[in-house]
């Protein structure tokens, strides 16, 4: 099965995160260029090789970052350009 996502409907653009969990190989980034105006989009996927690949073809893009993650078994991973919700919380009270 396929997902698409209208991004147009997201209205995704400046100083908005993105997360992908099961990232895949991101062929459709190739002509979305609502992402490369986000502050970040994070690539999660299972598949070393394909993560790999993102890290090569994405080298150049520094708002993206991609790793490899086992939704069913691990946490969360920590990525030194997000800040957790309740720390940005308490930073702006």
């Amino acid at each position: 099965m396929l997902l698409t996502v209208d991004l147009e409907r997201l209205r995704l653009g400046p100083g908005q995160k993105l997360l992908d969990a099961g990232c895949g190989d991101v062929n459709w980034q190739l002509t979305a260029w609502e992402i490369d105006a986000l502050d970040a989009f994070v690539g999660l996927d299972i598949t070393a090789r394909l993560v790999s690949l993102n890290q090569g073809r994405f080298r150049h893009h520094s708002n993206k970052v991609f790793a490899t993650w086992d939704v069913a078994t691990c946490a969360l991973p920590r990525l030194k350009f997000f800040k957790p919700a309740a720390d940005a919380a308490a930073a702006a009270a």
